[in-house]
């Protein structure tokens, strides 16, 4: 690659092009039921309005999504979801979703060429070698350097990277694929009963792990996510939440993972108010402490 002086990078054309929600669908996407065909063919005929909010419901199972155009997450209710003795509750998670999703779709800022693709790859893989080295600190500024200052300025204004339409090819496209996922663990008898932009968590009968297993792996080359992208499980004892981003959950090893309205420890500048609620509900929650 021949090397600019950044005075000489191209600027970025604020003037983009209309597109409706089926430009950003993946080529690759397929659905097997009409209920989510219906769907997912209504969706793609909206026009992608850039400074309106844009949000769909659906409905599938009993379980209740909403499709906007910057993520999937379902309408969690306040609810304790814990497992019976022949249940399992488990968390699937796609690594990397955004970065993953940009490279193997080779999605680039239109004004930067795929100079911009190669240059990103890059940091990908170095943030991949530092994980396998377990160079913990190297990976969540790699990770910081993909997300937020790669994927996160193609819808920056301001930025030299900025093109809305990478933004939306990837967040629209990582849905349908979640999309996907559901239908087809749904349609093999796995339950989802919640959904959040990189993941989903499934109730169903424990003797059926093989197959969600073996669901999953189909889906990950369905959708090119078996070497970026693969999902990471974790099972679940225990789950209580107030809402899809607030909960408070317990790991089969023993870990709790606190997200939203339950986390204790902020980062140095955020508010630290009334931080003895948080405290109080895990406590209640996995030491049985009484609340007074």
């Amino acid at each position: 690659i021949k090397e600019i002086d950044k005075r000489d990078i191209p600027k970025s054309n604020k003037i983009i092009p209309k597109f409706k929600f089926k430009d950003c669908f993946p080529s690759y996407y397929k659905f097997e039921t009409s209920k989510f065909q219906n769907f997912v063919k209504l969706l793609g005929e909206v026009e992608v309005n850039l400074n309106k909010k844009q949000d769909f419901e659906f409905i599938f199972n009993e379980t209740v999504y909403t499709i906007a155009k910057g993520g999937i997450h379902s309408n969690d209710k306040p609810r304790i979801i814990k497992p019976k003795e022949d249940e399992v509750l488990i968390d699937a998670d796609i690594a990397s979703q955004y970065p993953s999703s940009i490279i193997k779709r080779e999605l680039f800022p239109r004004h930067l060429g795929k100079e911009w693709l190669i240059g990103y790859s890059e940091i990908a893989k170095r943030r991949n070698q530092a994980k396998k080295d377990k160079k913990t600190s190297i990976a969540e500024s790699f990770k910081l350097s993909l997300n937020g200052g790669g994927f996160g300025k193609t819808n920056e204004e301001t930025s030299w990277q900025y093109d809305p339409l990478v933004t939306y090819f990837t967040t629209i496209g990582n849905q349908i694929e979640i999309l996907m996922l559901i239908e087809k663990l749904e349609t093999n008898g796995i339950h989802c009963i919640s959904a959040n932009t990189d993941g989903i968590i499934c109730l169903f009968p424990s003797r059926e792990l093989d197959k969600y297993y073996r669901l999953c792996k189909e889906w990950e080359s369905q959708v090119g996510n078996n070497i970026l992208g693969n999902l990471e499980y974790c099972k679940y004892d225990f789950i209580v939440q107030t809402s899809v981003n607030d909960y408070l959950a317990i790991k089969s090893n023993g870990d709790v993972k606190l997200k939203g309205d339950f986390v204790i420890d902020f980062e140095l500048y955020k508010n630290k108010s009334n931080r003895i609620i948080p405290i109080a509900l895990k406590e209640y929650f996995v030491n049985n402490i009484p609340i007074e």
